[in-house]
């Protein structure tokens, strides 16, 4: 990939990041009440998120198709595949 691609990283069960994986769960939805300035930058000026495995250490890495904000919750979105 590129270096003009912005990637925010997210870290995941191990039973949400198959679905995620698999594409049968295309979003990440996260709660933002501990969210700095950095990380709402990150988040604005992201065009890929990267979900990443906390059990196992795997990753991978998808095109974001929206993000969506409501409250003190953030769903971040990439088409399935």
């Amino acid at each position: 990939m590129s270096n003009d691609i912005k990637t925010i990283t997210f870290k995941s069960n191990n039973h949400f990041y198959y679905k995620e994986l698999s594409g049968k769960k295309n979003n990440t939805v996260r709660e933002t009440d501990d969210w700095g300035e950095e990380m709402w930058s990150l988040y604005e000026n992201a065009t890929h998120v990267r979900i990443h495995n906390g059990f196992t250490g795997d990753s991978f890495i998808r095109e974001i198709s929206d993000k969506t904000t409501y409250k003190n919750i953030a769903v971040i979105s990439w088409e399935g595949w």
